[in-house]
């Protein structure tokens, strides 16, 4: 008997599972996880409005918001197991997420190599038979599937009653299609609703509120979205969040230097710095976790710039106060054969290196 077989037998012979829970198993590329829970929770997507994950330990409870995609969940918990989306009473794997050996996720390619047998399937309970009906390959990967389950659709938890004004502004959202959520915030931030983005400010979200999806808050996600420097659309949300209280000199653990602050993630716009400068952003604020070394956000940005030639960023950093005095020599070193920007070091007080000096990079690499 094959293994597919021996699959399908163990499928039909299974009991109802109980909510919440799993009866099964994944192998991916000879790698067997048994399937013991299953979780499900609304979508920010009309195309899949239900999520579903079955994993193979329990999902941190902390964790499980409503809002965060259980696929992030699953990953921090350390869990092994399948994620699909759920779309008139249909699945479409999203991932498969298994550690340590990684994992895949096929989508709409892996449909038809699905069979779906449904015990429930609305908008609060997801339960059925799921299995492959053959080994679905994608790329070098391989994948077999043999799982019952019942999954209640766990919905975040209402966010507390505000004053007359925010729950006035809430209704306001909810007329305009944006329930009060972190994930709407970010969808209407990113719909170039600036009057909704204001609404949710005055409704009770905070303006550092942290990306279900990737734990950036709404003003670094809108630096790294690479629009373009002129795009007057994301200036005017920057502008509305720094004047809502997003804070400019927020670090983001575990990133690169470069792109864990405001400052850094605005680079190489001159326009959106000098924004963040205005608003209180400093350019001797940690442009990295300390635990690894001093760096300045100032520092790492001269020394990008230089490498770059982007000589108007140069001019940003001096006016708005960055001292090149003491830095002077190693400056001048790096910016040879730039005279654009070392005309603007030496009459910001830089002084040329002495003869055969060894030049270092501001942070202090050779």
């Amino acid at each position: 008997m094959t293994l597919l077989a021996v699959l399908a037998v163990v499928g039909m012979a299974s009991a109802a599972v109980a909510p919440g829970g799993a009866r099964g198993m994944l192998i991916l590329d000879g790698h067997r996880f048994e399937l013991g829970y299953a979780y499900a929770q609304p979508h920010n997507d009309a195309r899949w409005p239900i999520e579903v994950a079955i994993t193979d330990r329990p999902l941190r409870v902390d964790l499980l918001d409503g809002e965060k995609p259980l696929e992030t969940v699953a990953r921090e918990s350390d869990a092994n197991g399948i994620g699909f989306f759920m779309q008139g009473g249909r699945p479409t794997i999203l991932h498969v997420s298994t550690s340590p050996w990684g994992g895949f996720g096929c989508g709409t390619a892996c449909d038809e190599l699905l069979d779906f047998q449904p015990s429930a399937s609305d908008a609060t309970h997801v339960a059925g038979h799921l299995a492959s009906r053959r080994t679905i390959v994608f790329g070098d990967q391989k994948l077999t599937l043999q799982v019952d389950f019942a999954a209640e659709v766990r919905s975040a938890a209402p966010a507390p009653k505000g004053n007359a004004g925010q729950e006035q502004a809430r209704r306001l959202l909810l007329e305009k299609g944006f329930p009060f959520t972190k994930g709407n915030f970010f969808k209407a931030a990113f719909s170039w609703n600036a009057e909704a983005v204001t609404l949710f400010l005055r409704a009770g979200m905070h303006a550092d509120t942290a990306s279900p999806k990737t734990d950036y808050s709404l003003l670094m996600s809108l630096l790294g979205s690479q629009n373009g420097c002129q795009d007057r659309e994301e200036a005017a949300l920057i502008t509305i969040l720094l004047r809502g209280g997003a804070d400019p000199n927020q670090l983001q653990p575990g990133g690169l230097p470069r792109t864990s602050t405001p400052l850094g993630r605005a680079y190489p716009c001159p326009n959106r710095m000098q924004m963040l400068i205005n608003a209180g952003a400093r350019l001797d604020a940690p442009a990295r976790d300390p635990s690894l070394g001093r760096l300045t956000v100032g520092r790492l940005l001269m020394e990008e710039a230089i490498d770059d030639e982007e000589a108007v960023v140069v001019a940003v950093l001096i006016k708005n106060g960055y001292d090149v005095k003491s830095e002077g020599a190693d400056l001048l070193g790096l910016a040879e054969g730039q005279p654009q920007i070392e005309q603007l070091l030496m009459a910001a007080g830089a002084t040329r290196p002495p003869p055969n000096k060894r030049r270092r990079s501001p942070s202090g690499t050779p």
